[in-house]
């Protein structure tokens, strides 16, 4: 006791200076760092990240890309300083090329997926945005056996297979859509297919009111159970045509529908095409329901549904003044902040620096072995059992 009371005293009075990197081997600049400093010249510079997905193609000013599986096996990588990021200004897109796909491709190297990676190349625009290409070396530096976390995200929807609706005069009658995960039952809504449908692929699910404009609101559902329980829940989610104003919510059942209870009360929507997440955390056979959270008569498209199986929480700490929790899956420790722009610094039992939160997010998820760890959050310190 003595001796981990030494601990945290010596970790309490740690003072933390973030030095920003210079672009070499030895102190690479974080991704934010690299778009920022992108000038096209031909120098080159080192730059380390996480791999949180793929870059396919930008095309008719829409960028085409994925951050969770399935993954299609591109050439090009998206990396990010957060594994959890899911907003593409702060994703970088670094160009494999051909010579490496077979070695780095998502597809065939799946557990690659959320990996730290230290590479050197030409800052440069890729895809119309800020890029690495013409890269002299890639290295994944999280410590082997890697895990390939991506077995988790087994569950993906892209509403692009069939609706039958329950009426051929009522648009928002609803009906049942039939995809590659199953039967779903869309209420007070329609399956998108339309040109003025926000989608990816054929089609979306466009959630609205049971009348044309009154009416109870609308949702789609499982008419199945997810195994393994939800971790994280993903979709793309806009405003049809010129409708705007809205919010979702999302709801669960484990008893196969005969009851529902809120798991995300409302998650107001924003008029452009983006993806949103949600930490669940629901174990058993589940059934997810994407429902409008409020009855204005704007109709929301949703698409590309991800889920992750259930995380297994290892540890709870929380007070008046700071209030974080973590859970541990696969090698994998997720911590949640209360406020996003707490200042953390995570450290070993032996009272070595792991960690330090360089941005504002609300969460994020580190690949470590398992052990004891000591987190700083502000001036309170947490003791995290990674097991």
């Amino acid at each position: 006791m003595r001796k981990i009371y030494l601990l945290l005293c010596i970790i309490g009075s740690i003072q933390l200076s973030i030095f920003a990197g210079n672009g070499t081997q030895i102190d690479p600049y974080t991704v934010t760092q690299a778009i920022a400093k992108t000038d096209g010249s031909a120098q080159t510079h080192w730059v380390k990240g996480y791999i949180v997905g793929e870059m396919s193609d930008f095309s008719n000013n829409k960028y085409f890309y994925e951050l969770a599986p399935p993954f299609a096996g591109t050439t090009s990588y998206l990396i990010a300083d957060n594994p959890d990021e899911i907003n593409l200004t702060k994703c970088m897109p670094i160009q494999l090329g051909t010579a490496r796909s077979d070695s780095f491709n998502l597809d065939t190297n799946p557990q690659y997926w959320r990996k730290e990676i230290l590479t050197c190349g030409l800052l440069r625009d890729y895809f119309a945005m800020p890029g690495l290409k013409t890269l002299s070396s890639v290295e994944i530096t999280t410590p082997t056996p890697l895990v390939d976390e991506s077995i988790i995200w087994n569950f993906f929807e892209d509403m692009d297979g069939d609706y039958t609706p329950l009426s051929s005069t009522s648009i928002f009658a609803g009906g049942t859509y039939s995809g590659s995960t199953g039967n779903w039952e869309i209420y007070g809504g329609t399956w998108g297919d339309s040109s003025n449908d926000k989608k990816w692929g054929k089609a979306s699910a466009r959630i609205r009111l049971s009348e044309a404009s009154t009416g109870n609101p609308g949702y789609i559902q499982m008419k199945f159970n997810k195994a393994n329980g939800v971790g994280v829940v993903r979709f793309w989610a806009g405003y049809y045509d010129t409708d705007n104003g809205g919010a979702l919510a999302i709801q669960t059942s484990r008893n196969e529908g005969q009851t529902w209870e809120t798991a995300i009360a409302s998650q107001l929507i924003a008029k452009d095409w983006k993806e949103y997440q949600f930490t669940i955390n629901q174990m058993g056979n589940v059934r997810i329901r994407i429902m409008k959270a409020e009855t204005g008569s704007s109709g929301i498209n949703v698409d590309k549904i991800r889920i992750s199986d259930y995380l297994e929480t290892s540890g709870i700490e929380s007070n008046k003044e700071n209030n974080i929790s973590y859970s541990s899956n696969l090698n994998s420790l997720r911590i949640i902040f209360n406020n996003p722009d707490d200042k953390a610094t995570l450290f070993n039992i032996s009272g070595y620096q792991v960690w330090n939160k360089m941005s504002s997010t609300n969460q994020l998820s580190l690949y470590l072995e398992k052990g004891i760890y000591i987190l700083k959050v502000n001036n309170r310190s947490y003791k995290i059992i990674h097991r």
